[in-house]
C-alpha cells in the first residue's frame, strides 16, 4: 500500500539559516504587490490546512449585482497519487448586497468545476476518505439556507476533476466548534443528517465510498428518536411493526415516548407503563388509520424547514 503524504512548502529554509539575521526584501511581482507564500502548519492525517490568498478581483454581472471573486486559495498536495504535488485552487464568489458567498470554482491543472452553494465556507480541505487507495479528495462545506449544512466532494485522477456527490454535515471547524462530518480513512463518512419523518429531527448516518466514486448510504434498521409527546387525540397502536392487528388503545392526554423509527414508515411508541406499540406514518405526515397528521396528534414535536 502506497503511503500518501502532503508535502509542505519549505523552500528558502536553508538560505535563511545561513543568512542568519540578514533581512530580505520581499520579491515584488510586475504589479507591484508582494508575492504570497505558504507557511507550515500542523496537519491531521486526512486534511491539509487553509491555503494562501492569491488574488482579489471584483466584477459586476448583467443585472448590476456585485460579483466579488476574492481571496482565491490554493493548496499543494499529491491528490492523484503520482508522487508529485498538484496545485488545487478554490475561486470563491460573493453576490448581492450585503454580499454572501454563493458560488465557487475548483481548479486543478487544466480541469475545473463551477458549483453554486448558498453561504459556503470560502475554504476547502484535502481529505483522505479511503487510505487503502492512492487518491485524496477535495471537500468544500457550506452552511446553506436554514442551517442545512452540506459538504461537496471532488476527485482528481491526474487529468480530470469529477464531482463525487454531496453529504449532509459540515467538515472542519465552524463558528460553534468542530463540524459533525467525520472522515477517518476507513472508506466511510460519518455524519449527522436532518430528516423530516414525523417531525424535523437529526440522526447519525454513514456513507460508503464506492468504486465508481459515488457514495452509498449504509443505513440502519432503526434509528433512535426518543421524543416525549402528549396525545391530542385518541390513538390505537399496532401490535407489531409492519402488522395490521390493533394493540394498545391510548387516550387524549396520555404521555408517550416516540422511541425507534425506520425513518421511512414505522415508529415505536412506549407508554408510561413501559408497554410498546407501533404507528405507521405516510409521506404527507398522515398517521395511518386515523384522520390526524403527526403535528395535530402529538404535542412536543419539532416542525421546521
Amino acid at each position: 500500500m502506497k503511503t500518501k503524504q502532503i508535502p509542505l512548502i519549505s523552500a528558502m529554509i536553508a538560505s535563511l539559516i545561513i543568512s542568519g539575521a540578514c533581512a530580505k526584501t520581499p520579491e515584488v511581482n510586475p504589479t507591484g504587490s508582494i508575492k504570497p507564500t505558504q507557511t507550515e502548519s500542523t496537519t491531521s492525517p486526512t486534511e491539509t490546512r487553509p491555503s494562501v490568498t492569491e488574488t482579489t478581483v471584483e466584477t459586476k454581472n448583467l443585472d448590476g449585482d456585485t460579483l466579488m471573486k476574492e481571496g482565491s486559495l490554493f493548496k499543494m498536495a499529491d491528490i492523484d497519487g503520482d508522487g508529485f504535488d498538484e496545485k488545487v485552487v478554490l475561486d470563491p464568489v460573493k453576490t448581492g448586497s450585503p454580499s454572501v458567498y454563493t458560488s465557487f470554482t475548483i481548479r486543478v491543472g487544466d480541469s475545473s468545476i463551477e458549483a453554486h452553494y448558498e453561504d459556503f465556507e470560502p475554504d476547502f480541505s484535502i481529505v483522505d476518505i479511503d487510505d487503502s487507495d492512492e487518491f485524496m479528495e477535495i471537500a468544500v462545506s457550506s452552511y446553506g439556507p436554514s442551517s442545512d449544512l452540506n459538504t461537496a466532494f471532488y476527485h482528481y485522477d491526474g487529468k480530470d476533476l469529477k464531482f463525487m456527490g454531496e453529504i449532509q454535515g459540515f467538515y472542519g471547524m465552524t463558528e460553534w466548534g468542530e463540524g459533525e462530518l467525520k472522515i477517518d480513512g476507513s472508506g466511510k463518512i460519518r455524519t449527522l443528517v436532518k430528516t423530516y419523518f414525523i417531525q424535523t429531527w437529526f440522526h447519525e448516518e454513514e456513507y460508503l465510498l464506492k468504486g465508481d466514486l459515488s457514495f452509498e448510504k449504509v443505513g440502519k434498521d432503526l434509528y433512535t428518536m426518543n421524543t416525549d409527546v402528549v396525545l391530542l387525540g385518541d390513538l390505537t397502536l399496532y401490535k407489531e411493526r409492519g402488522g395490521a392487528e390493533p394493540g394498545i388503545a391510548l387516550k387524549k392526554g396520555d404521555e408517550v415516548l416516540l422511541k425507534d423509527t425506520d425513518d421511512k414508515e414505522w415508529c415505536s411508541v412506549v407508554t408510561k407503563s413501559g408497554e410498546t406499540g407501533w404507528i405507521a406514518v405516510d409521506e404527507d405526515y398522515k398517521v395511518r388509520g386515523t384522520s390526524y397528521y403527526t403535528y395535530d396528534l402529538f404535542e412536543g414535536l419539532t416542525i421546521a424547514d
